[in-house]
């Protein structure tokens, strides 16, 4: 009976561990967002560039350069600025991700269109 009820238990617990695991995947659209909230604003929170590739990332920002060493130096450049990003919309087409921002910089507001392409769940392009 004890073993029966330790199965049980066991069986339990392994389902809420596997649904949990699918709970915690963002989607693209979620790692955007959080991308150009957290690290695009005043406390540079870069802990989110773990979505962004270590092998490949093209970047067409002019002011910025490609891989992820050139997005953290860019970063490094905005953190002189008093700034604040905030998604507006999002919008996810199977590996592409286009965002709508609004950006303030000192007392200067831009609305901003990025556009983002993914490879097994992370940013390549940008």
């Amino acid at each position: 009976m004890r073993l029966k009820k330790l199965v049980v238990a066991i069986s339990f617990l392994s389902i809420v561990f596997v649904l949990n695991s699918f709970a915690k995947e963002l989607s693209n659209s979620q790692k955007v967002v959080m991308l150009l909230e957290k690290a695009f604003s005043n406390n540079q929170d870069r802990t989110v560039l773990k979505y962004v590739s270590d092998k490949k990332y093209i970047q067409h920002n002019l002011y910025a350069k490609d891989n992820k060493e050139g997005l953290i130096s860019y970063l490094d450049y905005l953190s002189t600025k008093n700034m604040n990003t905030k998604v507006i919309r999002v919008f996810e087409d199977k590996e592409y991700v286009v965002a709508q921002t609004l950006s303030k910089e000192n007392n200067t507001y831009m609305h901003i269109i990025d556009i983002f392409r993914f490879e097994n769940g992370l940013i390549v392009e940008h």
